[in-house]
């Protein structure tokens, strides 16, 4: 079971029904008690919203409905000595990796909706994204795993990849989500030397309608789009 798993790790996790019932995170402090239990009113509020995708309904990130679902999505508290020191983080992150590993599912393709939530409470969200940043090896390091690595907080400056005025990522609290690394996530990884090998060693070449991305003409491409999504103009994009 999953408590078999964490408790060999010496951390604690919880799933979104502990989340809904009174005494489900009794064991918590009762300030991380109310971070978590805003994170996942937020994850499965917020980001299952269905939203327009290049012509399509789809909730903003499909992983997360089918994952409460099947009971695949985990959370926890980062548990940090120093929560504002990089290396702290870093170590934190890599624990949770080696958990992630060890939850089941761990097979393809039930461990596609495996996610695992840890909120840092108490860190500054920027230095998550510092953390994870592209000179540094712990995101390459995570993809060689097979995870993907999510960094959310309430300033985060990234949009969607489908539409440059939603901001996504900007969660109530500091948080990393880990889910399995699957083909499409060329998207997120194809702007690093390093991560575009890893995708091609266990994928092969990305999906025809993502291989431009990381190219100077997918760089031009998103640049005119967010130029003109900020000047309010829309444009038609050609149906593949």
């Amino acid at each position: 079971t999953y408590t078999e798993v964490v408790s060999r790790f010496d951390r604690e996790y919880y799933t979104p029904d502990d989340c809904l019932v009174t005494d489900g995170l009794q064991s918590l402090p009762d300030g991380h008690a109310v971070a978590m239990r805003e994170t996942h009113d937020w994850i499965s509020g917020f980001i299952t919203q269905q939203v327009n995708k290049q012509g399509r309904r789809e909730a903003i990130c499909p992983f997360v409905e089918p994952s409460l679902q099947k009971k695949t999505m985990f959370y926890s508290i980062a548990n940090l000595d120093e929560p504002n020191e990089m290396n702290s983080v870093e170590r934190e992150l890599r624990h949770h990796a080696e958990i992630f590993c060890a939850l089941e599912p761990r097979e393809m393709p039930e461990s596609f909706i495996k996610s695992v939530v840890v909120i840092f409470p108490e860190t500054r969200g920027p230095l998550l994204l510092e953390t994870t940043d592209p000179s540094r090896d712990v995101q390459g390091d995570l993809l060689e795993m097979g995870m993907l690595v999510g960094e959310f907080f309430s300033t985060c400056p990234f949009a969607t990849s489908f539409n440059p005025k939603l901001f996504a990522l900007r969660s109530p609290y500091p948080m990393y989500v880990l889910r399995s690394f699957i083909d499409t996530d060329w998207r997120f990884i194809a702007q690093v030397d390093r991560w575009r090998e890893i995708y091609r060693e266990r994928f092969g070449d990305p999906p025809e309608g993502l291989a431009h991305i990381g190219s100077f003409r997918g760089r031009v491409i998103e640049k005119v789009r967010h130029l003109a999504a900020r000047a309010g103009i829309k444009l038609k994009r050609k149906r593949r």
